[in-house]
């Protein structure tokens, strides 16, 4: 079966679509701020948690374009 699923059981289908479309601006959006000031890796949070409590705890990674 190809029919998604709806977040909302109740959700009708034009109300689905405009949740959709809204979601798909959301997301173009987000890639958009993410061009312009770049994104962390999971690599480097995991790296400066992990560090966290320690003698050598590093400072927030910053974003890389």
């Amino acid at each position: 079966m190809d029919t998604p699923i709806p977040v909302n059981p109740a959700e009708t289908d034009a109300e689905r679509r405009a949740r959709l479309e809204e979601e798909e601006r959301l997301l173009e959006a987000a890639e958009v701020e993410a061009d312009r000031i770049g994104t962390i890796s999971a690599r480097d949070i995991q790296v400066w948690v992990e560090s966290w409590g320690t003698a050598n705890e590093l400072p927030p990674p910053e974003p890389r374009k």
